[in-house]
């Protein structure tokens, strides 16, 4: 019983390592989705930092056959869960750079993992399609904490309209927006980077940006031919099958062997054949 079921759990955890970042990215669609919610009504911010939790774990189970790298993003992820959840909890002491630190570490962590195995994937699949765009969205993520850990320590790096922020300051949720428009290169205008740090970090985040699209752009491009199935179009198959038989017959009238013509093809085999 006890065998048959360890079976079972290896076979389910090897299937889900096929769609391994496609949960991932659904985890990041449901954080992202979840982020307004949070701003607009303080209450509902435990969901901010479930969504969170399931991001951790969903890149947690994408490095799960990496026992050395995994064992890396477990001690970079316990903190990051414990300063989010710290944050929630007691909302008295405010944000804090230490609840922001380790969730920076850990997602700069796994973005390098998730981009490295976006390059280096055999094939191109839906997976991959969908750790490409994840690392897109982790960009964002990981650029909106630095801006607000820069606000911590400089509240006069960002200046804004204040019917944009009307209690004065910008939340999370602003920083998230301003990320996103950083790195997608609209800018428009409504958040401005003042202090020198601020905007080197804006213009940073936006020339890597298009770096990324670059050194990933042609690898995948060079491995656009791998989006062909793996097993070879029918009329070929046949064509290998006809020279296997072709070499191993010695009747006449053997298939012809695709190394040459059709003619010459089967007059050697009707040579062999009948010698």
């Amino acid at each position: 019983m006890e065998t048959s079921l360890r079976c079972g759990l290896r076979a389910w955890t090897g299937g889900t390592h096929r769609y391994r970042f496609r949960v991932l990215l659904a985890a990041l669609l449901v954080l992202l989705g979840a982020a307004p919610l949070t701003d607009t009504d303080p209450s509902l911010d435990p969901l901010f930092g479930l969504s969170f939790s399931l991001v951790v774990l969903s890149g947690l189970l994408a490095m799960k056959r990496e026992r050395t790298l995994l064992l890396l993003a477990v001690l970079f992820a316990v903190p990051a869960l414990t300063a989010r959840w710290a944050a929630i909890l007691y909302p008295e002491y405010g944000a804090s750079l230490v609840g922001i630190l380790f969730p920076i570490l850990f997602l700069t962590f796994f973005v390098v993992f998730l981009l490295k195995a976006v390059i280096t994937a055999e094939r191109i699949t839906i997976d991959t399609i969908a750790g490409a765009l994840s690392v897109y969205l982790l960009l964002g993520l990981i650029w909106s904490l630095i801006y607000q850990g820069l606000a911590l320590v400089e509240p006069a790096s960002f200046q804004f309209d204040p019917v944009f922020a009307p209690n004065g300051s910008l939340d999370r949720m602003d920083f998230i927006y301003y990320s996103f428009v950083t790195l997608a290169t609209v800018g428009y205008g409504d958040i401005t980077p003042v202090a020198p740090l601020a905007q080197s970090f804006a213009y940073f985040e936006a020339v890597h940006r298009r770096d990324l699209h670059c050194g990933a752009g042609r690898p995948a491009r060079q491995r656009v031919p791998a989006l062909v199935p793996s097993s070879p179009p029918v009329r070929w198959r046949h064509r290998y099958e006809s020279a296997t038989l072709c070499r191993n017959a010695g009747h006449r009238g053997a298939p012809p062997c695709p190394s040459v013509s059709p003619k010459e093809s089967i007059r050697r085999c009707r040579c062999r054949s009948s010698t």
